[in-house]
């Protein structure tokens, strides 16, 4: 499997392409890409993952990720410059796909308007098929005694206000 991560401009020019990154997913199904990527533009940029399987085949499409986004959640904030504005702030935003995959985009967003996508990381969750049957791509997973997957929110002291 290989993640493609690219950053785009709002008309659909390509700013910046990694090159594809082999994925090896940990012992808990996780896999973290540093990928120091600037998202600064005069236009509005989005980030784009996938993750391809040996085929070819897309397993996962994050579609387009802005940062005008409503999802973005602000792990932490650092600092303060000038008008008590933090020095910067560490924002992720996290986005589902079919067969159990969700991708994370970490960014660190600067004061002064900068922006920079520090990781990306894949999550590859799995229930137990209604038959014993294997998941569907084949792949390898830690199976849950769960039949349905909910959604876990976060408790409220653990969201932080930035």
């Amino acid at each position: 499997m290989e993640l493609h991560v690219s950053a785009i401009s709002s008309e659909g020019e390509n700013l910046s392409s990694l090159e594809p990154m082999p994925v090896h997913l940990s012992s808990s199904n996780e896999a973290s890409f540093r990928c120091m990527t600037s998202l600064d533009s005069v236009r509005e940029v989005f980030m784009q993952a996938c993750i391809r399987n040996e085929d070819g085949l897309i397993l996962c499409d994050s579609g387009p990720v802005s940062l005008r986004d409503d999802d973005w959640t602000c792990l932490s904030s650092c600092g303060t410059f000038g008008s008590g504005w933090p020095a910067y702030r560490l924002l992720c935003c996290m986005r589902d796909c079919e067969n159990g995959w969700t991708l994370c985009f970490d960014v660190k967003e600067r004061s002064d308007s900068t922006s920079l996508l520090t990781y990306v990381r894949a999550v590859r969750s799995c229930v137990r098929p209604a038959s014993d049957e294997k998941p569907d791509d084949g792949g390898e997973c830690a199976l849950s005694d769960r039949s349905t997957e909910e959604p876990v929110s976060p408790a409220p002291e653990d969201v932080l206000d930035c």
